[in-house]
C-alpha cells in the first residue's frame, strides 16, 4: 500500500531556529532592498506574514495577500522592487544557510520513503516564497530538483497556512 508522507521543513527536514534566522534573514534583505529603513521593512514583513497567518477566505493565494500589503507599506510596487527581490533571492537568501543545519537521518527517512514508492510531500508552512523554499530544501540535502516529492506548500500556491485547519485540506486537495 502506498501512503502520502506529510512532511515538514523546519526543524524537521531543516535544523532551523526561527528566532536566529529571522532577523539574519531580515537584515540580509534591507541590506538588499535598501530603498526602506530596516525597521520598516521588518515590520512590513512581519505584519504581512501576520496577515497571512490570520487569513481565513480561499480568494486570494497568500503571495497575494503579503503583496498587497507588504509593498504598499514600504511605498513602492512589487514590479519596481522585483528585480532586488530577485537578486536577493538567488544570491543573498543562500548564505543564510550557515544559520540552519542538515539533519543526515531525515534525508535517509526521505530517500527510503521515496525508494519504496510512498509519495512524500513537504508539508512546510508557506509563510516563504517558493525559491526560499527550494533554497532551504537544498540546505537539507533533498534538492527538489533531485527528488519526487508529491508536493511543495510555498506561497505563491496556498491559500492558507498551518494554523488554518483549511491548509490540511488544500494539501489534499492539491494531492
Amino acid at each position: 500500500m502506498n501512503l502520502t508522507i506529510l512532511l515538514d521543513l523546519d526543524d524537521t527536514l531543516l535544523s532551523n531556529n526561527m528566532e536566529t534566522f529571522v532577523p539574519h534573514y531580515l537584515k540580509a534583505l534591507s541590506q538588499t532592498i535598501n530603498t526602506v529603513s530596516p525597521e520598516n521593512l521588518a515590520q512590513a514583513i512581519m505584519t504581512g506574514t501576520q496577515m497571512m497567518i490570520a487569513k481565513q477566505e480561499a480568494a486570494h493565494t497568500l503571495e497575494q495577500v503579503f503583496d498587497d500589503y507588504f509593498y504598499e507599506a514600504i511605498g513602492t510596487s512589487k514590479e519596481a522592487t522585483r528585480e532586488k527581490v530577485d537578486y536577493f533571492y538567488e544570491f543573498v537568501f543562500p548564505t543564510l544557510q550557515t544559520f540552519t543545519q542538515a539533519r543526515p537521518d531525515a534525508v535517509r527517512l526521505v530517500q527510503y520513503m521515496l525508494t519504496m514508492g510512498q509519495r512524500v510531500a513537504i508539508a512546510t508552512n508557506p509563510v516563504f516564497p517558493q525559491a526560499a523554499t527550494y533554497h532551504r530544501l537544498r540546505w537539507a540535502n533533498l534538492a527538489p530538483e533531485d527528488n519526487s516529492f508529491k508536493l511543495i506548500s510555498t506561497y505563491e500556491d496556498f491559500h492558507f497556512t498551518k494554523s488554518n485547519p483549511a491548509y490540511y485540506a488544500e494539501i489534499l486537495a492539491q494531492l
